[in-house]
């Protein structure tokens, strides 16, 4: 390796591993409040890693297909956001307001639309066991 392609290496190494700190001293630094909304959208961190990939117009590439015969629809965090405080952060279910999540009524894997009116906010535990029941 040429000696200028070695310094232009390190030097975007350094750029990465600074970049890496900076961002790992915003988490430090926000921790409660990236706690409280980790599970919003998918429950692992989506609804963050959504509106940072929205706010950096990139593409999410962490993204994994899934295995259904059907393809689940993205909500939208806007959308997301006018279900849970139309709900007032509340489950439907048992009324609880931790962990939640947007849930379909018809579930999408009947044909149900990713819709306002189809939406509700919803614990992942009475989501898990609700399934595509409906």
């Amino acid at each position: 390796m040429s000696w200028d392609r070695q310094l232009d290496l390190e030097a975007a190494i350094k750029k990465e591993r600074d970049a890496v700190n900076a961002l790992k001293a915003f988490a430090d630094s926000h921790r409660q409040l990236i706690g409280a909304i980790w599970h919003w959208g998918d429950g692992d961190g989506g609804g963050i890693l959504e509106i940072i990939a929205r706010e950096l117009g990139i593409q999410r590439s962490w993204e994994k297909p899934r295995e259904t015969g059907y393809k689940k629809a993205k909500i939208d965090a806007n959308l997301r956001r006018r279900v849970f405080e139309r709900d007032a952060y509340r489950c439907k279910s048992c009324g609880g307001y931790e962990d939640l999540c947007c849930d379909h009524i018809v579930p999408e894997s009947k044909g149900g639309p990713t819709t306002f009116e189809n939406l509700q906010a919803m614990c992942r535990s009475c989501n898990s066991k609700k399934g595509a029941r409906g």
